[in-house]
């Protein structure tokens, strides 16, 4: 249960004990079992997009069965990926080209996340937009960097599955202190621990 499912332990929903960790068990998952079905179906361009637009739909609609292991989530973007890599597409192009809505629609997706917080209104077809627009802007914006900065930035990513496997513990404890000092505000417990 710690490292596939401490639900019946910690109340969670299908997560490892540590929570963010969820996704990589999942991606494990998709890559050992289903990498090949994945393969076959994005080799064409009109079943790959076919089959994308249909695990989107199905992600946002929310009708998507909850197995642990085996993800919206994980096949969306895992397939996403493979799309874009067996067509040769650069993410980072294609932020480039759109980056006129691209800054949009990731203000509209992110006002939405936060106003509708904590109500019984599930945004999951916001929240791909928001995530997708945001990785658009920083690998967008990373282009921009000059050498010192990616330099530092590149030192800095040796780091970065610590912060992905711990940021859960320290947003949560954040949000606990926030959320005693303001009175449950959730707004302000949601915006202010990622800038802490």
């Amino acid at each position: 249960h710690i490292f596939w499912d401490s639900s019946p332990r910690a109340g969670q929903t299908g997560a490892p004990e540590d929570m963010p960790l969820w996704f990589l068990r999942d991606l494990i998952v998709v890559v050992f079992i289903l990498s090949p079905i994945i393969y076959r179906l994005l080799k064409s361009n009109k079943v790959g997009l076919t089959y994308l637009a249909l695990l989107f739909v199905v992600g946002a609609i929310g009708i998507f069965p909850i197995i642990n292991g085996l993800s919206i989530e994980a096949l969306k973007y895992f397939s996403l990926g493979a799309f874009l890599s067996i067509n040769k597409i650069s993410f980072v192009d294609l932020a480039k080209k759109y980056k006129r809505i691209t800054i949009p629609v990731f203000v509209i997706s992110y006002v939405l996340l936060v106003y509708f917080k904590g109500s019984d209104y599930r945004l999951y077809g916001v929240r791909d937009l928001f995530v997708l627009s945001g990785i658009a802007i920083m690998m967008f914006a990373s282009t921009r960097f000059s050498d010192k900065v990616s330099d530092q930035l590149s030192i800095l990513q040796k780091a970065s599955f610590f912060v992905f496997a711990s940021h859960m513990l320290f947003l949560g404890i954040c949000r606990g202190v926030i959320q005693k000092i303001t009175f449950g505000d959730v707004y302000i417990s949601y915006l202010v621990p990622p800038f802490i």
